[in-house]
């Protein structure tokens, strides 16, 4: 459920961090309020996906308190999360903890430098870790703050909280975002297509799926009392082309036999259990938008896999697929494109080597789909890429596409 990307060992004997008993996560999504460490996150529980602890005597004896009060409730949610958070809270009026260090103004912002508090009736030091550090899967799957803001520090750590799509039998939606961050390491050399000739894949060009606003408006959602607005017009846009996009794409998948590459999708509103505050999850109002948008957002995994199983859809890959390290040199070398005609459908934006983005679409390896094309013309005009173990469509966003299918 943790993901360790590097040591956080060293971290943990910088500053103050040394000298705490414990030291916890955090559920904050709030990246400027934790930064400041002001206690902004006290309102916000521990989670205790990532605990260290220094084995002092005050660490022994929590603990072993601990663990016996997991194991003598009577109450069904009284897991070690809950436990946690309960009996460091013990002695405290409200959630707040009361501050048990004070950092230097020039030692602010350096490694290990944070408020410890008093814990568990002031018998614990207790440190909360950054949450863009050790992030939870808003931080780290939703703001993106290691791409967006990448001078703030590489994380250690990013745990799968805050997603969607896991059943009883597969954590699907989990799998699904590390594969998507590139983060997964279990897929064997085949799901790559390294070594099976028959694997080939389809790619929806992701300018094909995406919309194109007009030039003389921000490419970013702001954070006035308006701006809300537009992310939800812009939300809704974009989800009707790519819904159509995608169906066309699975549709043409099955039809040519291949594997589909998802394009990547850019969500405009933030997906949440409780309110939003113009269309961001509150704790994150400042966030960037649109983001990147994890695949449980906006598919639902569980039925999509299946689907598969059950050979009514064609198998898929995360977005981004192809600019693995671990897909090889020659699959993605051999590669044919098709241009498809849009019939003055102005909506979606054209990759570079589309006739629409500058392209030549007379090259060798393009070939033409005409609008509205069936899945007959789909299989006789791409005959001659049958080949090719890579072909990307720069289009398919056409509601009369299989004839309105």
């Amino acid at each position: 459920d943790v993901t360790w990307l590097r040591d956080p060992r060293p971290y943990f004997n910088k500053g103050t961090y040394a000298l705490a008993d414990a030291l916890v996560s955090t559920d904050c999504i709030d990246i400027p309020g934790d930064a400041r460490d002001e206690n902004a996150c006290a309102h916000v529980n521990f989670n205790t996906g990532v605990l260290h602890f220094r084995p002092s005597n005050a660490s022994k004896a929590f603990v072993e308190t601990w663990k016996n009060k997991v194991a003598s409730s009577t109450i069904a949610w009284m897991r070690d999360q809950p436990a946690f958070n309960l009996l460091t809270h013990e002695g405290v009026p409200g959630h707040a903890l009361s501050p048990a260090t004070a950092v230097p103004r020039e030692k602010k912002g350096k490694p290990g430098h944070r408020m410890l508090y008093h814990a568990a009736n002031a018998s614990l030091l207790l440190g909360v870790l950054p949450n863009w550090l050790f992030g939870n899967g808003h931080t780290y799957f939703v703001q993106w703050h290691h791409e967006t803001h990448a001078a703030d520090g590489a994380p250690y750590s990013v745990h799968m909280t805050y997603q969607y799509g896991d059943t009883g039998a597969y954590a699907y939606g989990k799998r699904e975002r590390m594969r998507q961050a590139g983060i997964w390491r279990a897929d064997p050399p085949a799901f790559y297509g390294d070594g099976d000739d028959d694997v080939k894949f389809l790619v929806i060009a992701d300018e094909g799926a995406q919309m194109r606003f007009p030039d003389d408006e921000p490419a970013t959602i702001g954070t006035d009392r308006e701006a809300h607005r537009v992310a939800i017009a812009r939300h809704l846009q974009e989800d009707k082309l790519r819904r159509t996009t995608v169906r066309n794409g699975l549709a043409l998948a099955k039809a040519l036999g291949r594997v589909l590459v998802l394009p990547r999708a850019r969500c405009y509103c933030d997906k949440i259990w409780n309110n939003l505050n113009a269309c961001r999850a509150p704790g994150a109002e400042t966030f960037t938008l649109p983001y990147a948008c994890p695949m449980d957002h906006i598919y639902d995994l569980p039925r999509w896999f299946d689907d598969v199983g059950r050979g009514v859809l064609p198998d898929f890959r995360e977005p981004g697929f192809l600019s693995d390290a671990r897909v090889p040199s020659e699959v993605r070398a051999s590669r044919g494109r098709i241009v498809v005609d849009r019939a003055g459908d102005a909506r979606a934006g054209y990759p570079a080597w589309s006739s629409g983005g500058g392209g030549d679409a007379e090259a060798e390896d393009v070939v033409r789909l005409r609008h509205g094309f069936t899945a007959a013309d789909a299989v006789a005009a791409t005959a001659a890429l049958a080949s090719k173990r890579v072909v990307e469509v720069d289009y398919l966003g056409g509601a009369e596409t299989f004839c309105g299918f």
